[in-house]
């Protein structure tokens, strides 16, 4: 019966806390995304309530000094950050910061380059997965309703 609550557990942990990532695009030397990464970003938003972002990063293309990029990732950060702030998104209070200037070229196509990413998990409500373990059977099928 225990393995049986470690692997309930496990599932419902898996379930209630995945990672996921989005990419915020910029114009050439801008802080506000672009249109199509504003609209993204806006739809992002409304269907994704209960995230929790837990690390954001700045990238730029390498047009420019390594410094000027770096401040030019920072404000991009800030400018997104503002935005989300705006909304029902939650920041997890140990959030990681990460900036990157010439010297990370993750791409040949500088768009690509001029990007903020963020990670994020859902957060769910754990009670909604409760599962009462005691009166199942051995051989018994558990609903595990909202896990597909």
């Amino acid at each position: 019966m225990n393995n049986l609550k470690i692997i309930v557990l496990f599932l419902i942990s898996t379930f209630c806390f995945s990672q996921n990532k989005v990419d915020v695009y910029f114009d050439f030397n801008e802080t506000k995304p672009n249109a199509t990464s504003q609209k993204a970003l806006n739809d992002w938003i409304k269907n994704n309530p209960n995230a929790e972002i837990y690390q954001i990063s700045g990238f730029c293309d390498t047009v420019g000094t390594n410094v000027f990029n770096i401040k030019l990732a920072e404000k991009r950060i800030n400018s997104i950050e503002k935005i989300l702030k705006n909304t029902k998104i939650q920041f997890s209070q140990e959030l990681k910061k990460e900036l990157f200037g010439e010297e990370f070229d993750s791409s040949i196509n500088q768009e690509e380059n001029r990007r903020v990413t963020f990670l994020y998990k859902e957060i769910v409500d754990e009670k909604s997965y409760a599962v009462d373990l005691g009166s199942a059977k051995v051989g018994q099928f558990l609903d595990l309703k909202g896990l597909n």
